[in-house]
């Protein structure tokens, strides 16, 4: 990956990474697995790590791409669907 064209976001945080790699590679659907966010009592790290995934969701909001959570997520800049919904997709297809 020599640039990020599409991510403005932070371009040291691994979920950037991911995901501009996956937009060069001509991905136009993204399915997220693991951003539950975070709950109770966190450390000022998870709190830091916590907005700068929002702050990325936000910004991939605003593009053309679509993407959400096949696992409950607190983050509000994604939505969140069903793994089963998309595997009985794949199956009807």
């Amino acid at each position: 990956l020599n640039s990020f064209d599409h991510m403005s976001a932070n371009e040291e945080s691994v979920t950037t990474l991911c995901i501009e790699t996956a937009l060069q590679m001509g991905c136009k659907e993204m399915f997220f697995i693991g951003y539950d966010g975070y709950e109770g009592d966190i450390s000022h790290i998870e709190l830091e790590l916590f907005n700068e995934n929002e702050e990325i969701f936000s910004i991939l909001a605003q593009s053309e791409y679509s993407f959400s959570s096949l696992t409950p997520s607190k983050y509000k800049g994604i939505s969140v669907n069903s793994v089963y919904s998309i595997l009985k997709w794949v199956v009807i297809q």
